[in-house]
């Protein structure tokens, strides 16, 4: 039999308990070092898309009272003399859905609060109709669908146009024929 000169020393392959000793003492240390920075990386992630959630929330919630405000008030002083303009009819491509063309004619009536409002807006009406006809041609016929969609398409209308007739204020688009082929 020949000599085993390495038996002083250690097998090459640990043995179960030397595995088992090594694996606890790294779980350990796995749970001692790195699962609990881990878990309070967690929490601040989840903690600032909370509140940036939150505040975004109320951004917009202020914005949309306070333009209601302002609408509501435009609206009244619009009813009480009646001040409309109508545009001329609008004509878009919609986009492809299930490879299949839509178009959309849509005309509109905006309603002013005085009479100084009605020749400012008049004489912008090109760069309005321009601006409507751009939008609508992004459309899809889905988004066209339901009285939820249409608000909103109002209220899509109305803040583009007032952006293009700025010192004036729209105070409601009047949707007088919408037809979507």
């Amino acid at each position: 039999m020949a000599k085993n000169f390495f038996s002083n020393e250690e097998p090459l392959t640990p043995s179960p308990a030397t595995s088992e000793a090594f694996k606890s003492d790294f779980y350990h240390k796995l749970k001692k070092w790195g699962l609990i920075p881990l878990i309070l990386l967690f929490c601040i992630i989840a903690i600032v898309f909370f509140f940036f959630k939150v505040l975004n929330k109320n951004k917009s919630y202020t914005t949309i009272s306070e333009n209601n405000s302002q609408a509501t008030t435009n609206k009244t002083a619009a009813i009480a003399t009646n001040n409309y303009i109508e545009l001329q009819p609008i004509i878009a491509n919609l986009l492809y859905t299930n490879s299949k063309q839509s178009y959309l004619k849509l005309t509109l009536t905006i309603q002013l609060s005085s009479d100084k409002d009605i020749i400012l807006v008049e004489e912008k009406t090109p760069v309005v109709i321009d601006t409507l006809q751009t939008f609508a041609s992004g459309l899809r016929a889905s988004d066209l669908t339901g009285t939820g969609n249409i608000i909103l398409l109002k209220e899509e209308l109305i803040k583009r146009i007032n952006k293009v007739v700025y010192p004036v204020v729209i105070s409601d688009v009047l949707v007088k024929e919408m037809i979507i082929n």
